[in-house]
């Protein structure tokens, strides 16, 4: 399993490997290739800084994620 921040499912990335375990790996998003279609313009100015409600998924989709 791979976890990556910052993403939609079905984004094709470049990431680097931040933390390696047994069962698990964390990475950080280094360049966006491919945008999925799932993917929406961020609803705030301050996405990813402070706002809990900021996604990269459209409500419909992150409600069917959880």
């Amino acid at each position: 399993m791979l976890f990556i921040p910052y993403t939609a499912p079905g984004d094709r990335l470049d990431v680097e490997i931040t933390e390696a375990r047994d069962r698990y790996a964390r990475a950080f998003p280094v360049r966006l290739l491919t945008a999925s279609a799932e993917r929406v313009e961020p609803p705030c100015p301050y996405h990813f800084q402070i706002s809990a409600e900021s996604s990269v998924l459209s409500p419909e989709k992150k409600h069917s994620t959880q």
